[in-house]
Formats: structure tokens, C-alpha cells, sequence
């Protein structure tokens, strides 16, 4: 029996019945992801916390599920449950089919009309993530998963959670307090600072990331840690337009410009206004949207909650 066999056995040993791995999948920086079958699902994808991991990762993947559990779109990989495993946390997600948002990167630039179609789809999801009071804080391509009709958002690993707004009860500073949270390549401008944040920052970090879809370029190329965290402080974007290979729509440069400013109130005020710029650059693009409607979501992630729909996020 192989190394991977052995441990799918252990880990199957502990799983709920009716439960059945059936192959591994990938590995990220949380965690194991195998394929599984469920009796009552059918196949679904179940990820599991690395073992060497310290006991506050555990609860950060806690908190992944917590935040999963509360909200519901077709733009945010669906939780079924979650439970431990050999004392480790473990996910049952839905199984999507497609690519991640970072092979198709990897390939160099996106049509623009695809580009911007995952970006508004992003910008749904987001919707309903921020209207939960919830931050993503690490908008990348390996966060978002490309499927036929729709992209994904994926990995709320590093999201954090208000415990006064949410009920849930975490250990001290999952995310110690002035430590960055996020990907550097996409990171807002007050994540690098490790300043407080709300849902503009995931704004920000989708505006980074459309950069590159589209130009096939990162927005500050810099090759230091230091370089790129200073590029998104202190320097001016570069005009998509100027970069990318193919003619972009007309008003892509300023929609872009506006998602990527270095103060959160010169972008856009909410992931919905932004979704719906974008789809005033593609004809077509708002008539694609998939039921039910976001707004409707966003509201219900709010009232189970308790929240009033028009509440200030609190980061």
C-alpha cells in the first residue's frame, strides 16, 4: 500500500458513514483535498487540514466553515458540512468541473469578454460574502475556479469573521493583529500596510487580478516582496490598455483604475456597483447572471444574521 493509500484508509477509518473517499485531488496551504462520494450528495470534495499544522490553523479552517455554512450563491462553493478527522477540521464541498482561475492565467492573457464575465461573477459572490459581513481578504487566481457557466469563489481560509455580528467564538487573533492577511501580488494597499480593512480591499485584490487576466502581466511586477508591497502603497497603476495584447472594451481602463485607487473610498463602494460596471462594458453580460437573484441572497445572508441590509461593516 503506497504512502497516499495508507492515509486515505486512516482518514477513511474516521469519516461519518456514508462518506467514502475515493481519490486525492491536490494539496493547498491548509490543507488535503480528495474526491469523495457521498449516499445522499453524490460526489462531493473533501478537504482536510494538514497534520503538521499549529493548533490556530485549525481553528482558522473552523473558521472557513463557519463563514461557508452562512452563505449561499452560485458564485461561492457550496459547504455541505464539515467535522474532525484525527482531530484535524475537514470540509464536504461541493465538486466542481473546470479549471482554476490560475491555469487559465498561467496560459497568458484572457479574452477580454471571458476576463471580465469571471470578474463580474466574482463580484456576485462577493455580494453575498460582504453583505454576511465577511471579508475574503485573499482575492487570487488559485481562490477562483472557472466552470462552464459561472465562476467560483473559493477558500475562505483567511477570512475573518466579527464575532459580535456572527455569534462565533474564535481563539484569540486567529489573524494576530497587524500581520497582512492576503496574497501579496494582490494585496490592497491597507492589508499591505496591515491596516484595517472591509469589503474594498477584496475590490482591490479582484482589480489586481483582472490586471492580469487581462494583460497577462501582474500589476507591479516587482521582483522582491518589498518591491510589489511598495508598487501597491505608493505607485500608479499602469492603463490595462497600454499592456494587454488585444483591444480592450471602452471603459475598461477607468473601471479598472477606480477598483485599483489607493484610498478604499475612491473605489467602488460595494462588490454589486462594481458587478454592475462591469457588465455595462459586455453586451449581454447582465442577462447571464444566474438565479436566484444576488440581491435576494445578499439580503437573506444579512437577515440570518440579524443585520439591517444597510449596516456599515465592521473589520
Amino acid at each position: 500500500m503506497c504512502v497516499d493509500d495508507d492515509k486515505m484508509a486512516r482518514l477513511q477509518a474516521q469519516l461519518p458513514a456514508g462518506l467514502t473517499l475515493r481519490q486525492p485531488l491536490g494539496r493547498g496551504g491548509m490543507g488535503e483535498v480528495y474526491v469523495a462520494e457521498d449516499t445522499k450528495l453524490g460526489e462531493v470534495v473533501v478537504k482536510v487540514m494538514h497534520a503538521h499544522l499549529p493548533p490556530e490553523n485549525a481553528e482558522r479552517l473552523r473558521l472557513e466553515a463557519e463563514a461557508l455554512g452562512r452563505l449561499a450563491s452560485p458564485y461561492i462553493v457550496r459547504l455541505h458540512r464539515w467535522g474532525l478527522v484525527e482531530g484535524r477540521p475537514f470540509l464536504v464541498m461541493e465538486r466542481l468541473r473546470g479549471d482554476s482561475l490560475e491555469a487559465w492565467v498561467q496560459r497568458g492573457p484572457m479574452d477580454a469578454t471571458i476576463a471580465l464575465r469571471v470578474a463580474r461573477d466574482v463580484c456576485l459572490g462577493l455580494a453575498v460574502v460582504h453583505a454576511a459581513r465577511v471579508v475574503h481578504r485573499d482575492i487570487k487566481p488559485d481562490n477562483v475556479f472557472v466552470c462552464e457557466q459561472r465562476a467560483v469563489l473559493l477558500d475562505f481560509g483567511v477570512v475573518k469573521l466579527i464575532e459580535r455580528v456572527t455569534g462565533v467564538r474564535p481563539l484569540p487573533n486567529p489573524t494576530k493583529a497587524g500581520a497582512a492577511v492576503g496574497t501579496p501580488r494582490y494585496m490592497s494597499p491597507e492589508q499591505a500596510r496591515a491596516g484595517d480593512v472591509d469589503g474594498r480591499a477584496d475590490l482591490y485584490g479582484l482589480g489586481a487580478m483582472l490586471f492580469r487576466m487581462l494583460t497577462g502581466e501582474h500589476l507591479f511586477p516587482g521582483d522582491s516582496l518589498k518591491d510589489v508591497l511598495l508598487g501597491h502603497v505608493l505607485e500608479a497603476p499602469r492603463r490595462p490598455s497600454h499592456v494587454a495584447p488585444h483591444p480592450l472594451p471602452p471603459g475598461t481602463d477607468e473601471l479598472l483604475l477606480r477598483a485599483l485607487a489607493k484610498a478604499p473610498d475612491e473605489r467602488f463602494p460595494t462588490a454589486m456597483a462594481m458587478a454592475e460596471a462591469l457588465e455595462d462594458l459586455v453586451p449581454g453580460l447582465r442577462d447571464t447572471r444566474l438565479a436566484p437573484r444576488v440581491e435576494t441572497m445578499a439580503m437573506a445572508a444579512t437577515e440570518m444574521l440579524e443585520l439591517p441590509p444597510d449596516s456599515e461593516a465592521e473589520v
